[in-house]
């Protein structure tokens, strides 16, 4: 699962660069498919739990990040499970595990279920919900660091190590790396994993090219865009799309091996990305408990998501009501709200921090005539680069190739022919 990939910028890059791994999945069989029209529907959450489960967004009615928690559909893993084959899932976005005997099970870092009861799947994903949940304050738990030391210890394999700490290296300079160097790892876990634990059928999630983009897009100079990022956000002459797929290439090189071996592959973005027309900037609370507590919120609990987003429990409705009437009443001193996105639930918010203007030092947030350090509440994230699109790409190889969806049909076609494969 490349997820947001735009294979359509790769292309630009393939005659003057070595992706020659790109260029073996990128041909004349590469399909494109689509997702819902309604822009606000065009989020990973949605179309990948599409792929898991063969339904559109209004049949499986997921909205959210984490809202799977209380799925009831059958997804893909436990329909193939219940034929009596071993699965695997690494990261799967919005995947929920209600397999009965997987051979591993990593959640993503923001959904709430459990991992598969073995030391590397239970402490990989406490290390990385904790190292991609506090991104923005650049927080590594000593513990994280250790197992996620331990784990390039334990799977990187030898071979690899060269490219491996050029990546490390290139991350103490250039900040996006950080995310290369996870998907890298990740891909290396997942290769052992395959060839260790013998499942049938195995799926892998990586974000690094979905962050990139939404970060960088702007820097790809074989683009002719208007709008360019700040010299103090990223230097004019770097190009975070070509270090990303380099580090994707040498990942293919992987999987396209493992086809050469026998193999059936699907290569799939679930959706893409496309530059974005507009300057926004994305901020994210530093500590959302101390926050709310500072409003005089009763709440029970939080659940962080990616970036701006959260949700609120509380212990009933009355709490939640007067939490959302407060916090809709935040403003900057521009008049602007802060938290222009909030969906009420059952004794449950979720939110979104909108505001999207530069936040200066000397920026305030008003509530209730009170005045707050609106900068020393939130950490920057980054300036929005990449926008959604509905289209997206796939790419099989190997027997499936005969079970692969129609050119442009829906991506949730993607799980039909997956099952029809083991059927």
């Amino acid at each position: 699962e490349l997820n947001e990939i735009n294979f359509e910028l790769v292309k630009l890059y393939l005659n003057d660069s070595k992706l020659k791994n790109f260029s073996f999945i990128l041909n004349d069989k590469t399909r494109t498919t689509n997702s819902e029209s309604d822009y606000s529907k065009l989020e990973p959450w949605i179309q990948w739990v599409s792929v898991h489960t063969g339904m559109n967004a209004k049949e499986h009615d997921i909205s959210r990040l984490g809202e799977t928690k209380n799925f009831l559909h059958e997804q893909i893993f436990e329909k193939i499970e219940n034929k009596n084959l071993n699965v695997g899932i690494l990261f799967a976005m919005n995947a929920i595990n209600k397999t009965k005997n997987s051979k591993y099970f990593i959640p993503d870092p923001w959904t709430e279920t459990k991992p598969s009861n073995s030391f590397w799947c239970k402490n990989i994903y406490k290390a990385v919900k904790q190292i991609v949940n506090d991104n923005s304050s650049k927080k590594i738990e000593m513990k994280s660091f250790l197992i996620i030391l331990l784990a390039c210890i334990r799977f990187i394999r030898l071979s690899k190590y060269q490219f491996f700490l050029k990546l490390i290296f290139n991350s103490f300079k250039k900040k996006w790396y950080k995310v290369l160097v996870l998907d890298f790892l990740i891909s290396e876990i997942h290769i052992n994993f395959i060839k260790n634990r013998k499942t049938n059928f195995s799926t892998v999630f990586y974000n690094a090219g979905a962050h990139i983009q939404h970060h960088y897009l702007q820097n790809i100079k074989k683009i002719n865009s208007k709008l360019k990022n700040p010299s103090w956000y990223i230097s004019s002459k770097e190009d975070p799309f070509k270090d990303m797929l380099n580090m994707y290439d040498e990942i293919l090189k992987s999987y396209i091996t493992l086809i050469n071996n026998g193999y059936n592959i699907i290569f799939a973005t679930g959706l893409s990305q496309e530059p974005y027309d507009k300057i926004k900037f994305y901020y994210r609370l530093k500590d959302h408990n101390s926050f709310l507590k500072k409003l005089n919120i009763k709440f029970n609990y939080i659940q962080t998501l990616m970036t701006r987003d959260f949700f609120i429990f509380f212990d009933n409705n009355v709490d939640r009501d007067y939490a959302e009437k407060n916090l809709k009443g935040i403003i900057t001193m521009d008049k602007e709200e802060i938290f222009d996105e909030i969906e009420v639930k059952d004794k449950c918010l979720f939110v979104t921090l909108t505001y999207p203007n530069e936040i200066e030092k000397d920026c305030e947030i008003i509530y209730n005539e009170q005045r707050i350090n609106f900068y020393n509440e939130v950490n920057f994230v980054a300036i929005k680069n990449g926008m959604h699109s509905s289209k997206g790409y796939i790419s099989y190889h190997g027997d499936i190739e005969k079970f692969q969806p129609k050119n442009n049909s829906h991506v949730k076609e993607i799980f039909n022919s997956i099952n029809n494969f083991f059927n």
